[in-house]
């Protein structure tokens, strides 16, 4: 906040938007709550 700009003072850009159009990486586990509930299935059958 070292140069606050007046309340009247018109900022303008000229830049373009630049837009994701696919993922960025792979879903390592695209159904995550069937392997939640397996994982949790899991640790009650083997925490004895």
């Amino acid at each position: 906040m070292g140069d606050p700009l007046p309340p009247d003072h018109e900022l303008i850009l000229n830049r373009v938007t630049e837009r994701v159009t696919h993922a960025a990486v792979v879903a390592g586990k695209p159904y995550a709550i069937l392997d939640r509930l397996g994982q949790i299935g899991r640790f009650v059958l083997l925490d004895f």
